[in-house]
């Protein structure tokens, strides 16, 4: 299983979990501040569906020990993601591969900026090999 990690986990990580499911990879996606569960964002679950993908049904988690623990890779959208989720989790900084080139948020941005940022997920992904 491989592990998306973002702040919120309503934006970038749930849009590039449903894009490697698409792609026959088994993903989850986290957050690392997520202060209660929450959908995903109406703009994600628009730029999503476009792909003919849907997070209708995703809810929003914080990253726990055990996710990282199960994950056999881990995609920060972030480099400051990575060093986040280093410094709270040293034991696993050899699964961490940052996302490149970063992955902006797009949080309060329009569906333009949705749709800038789930463009920019799935290069990734190709550069990654997903």
């Amino acid at each position: 299983m491989i592990l998306f990690i973002c702040t919120g986990n309503t934006c970038r990580s749930p849009m590039a979990q449903a894009l490697a499911c698409s792609r026959g990879h088994q993903a989850q996606s986290a957050g690392l501040q997520v202060p209660f569960p929450s959908p995903a964002s109406p703009e994600a679950r628009k730029a999503a569906e476009r792909r003919g993908l849907s997070l209708e049904n995703h809810i929003a988690r914080q990253v726990t020990g055990e996710m990282l623990a199960r994950a056999e890779k881990i995609y920060p959208m972030t480099c400051a993601h990575a060093r986040m989720i280093q410094a709270y989790f040293p034991e696993y900084a050899e699964k961490i591969h940052p996302l490149s080139p970063e992955i902006p948020d797009p949080f309060g941005g329009d569906e333009m900026i949705y749709e800038s940022c789930i463009q920019r997920i799935e290069a990734a992904l190709i550069a990654a090999g997903l």
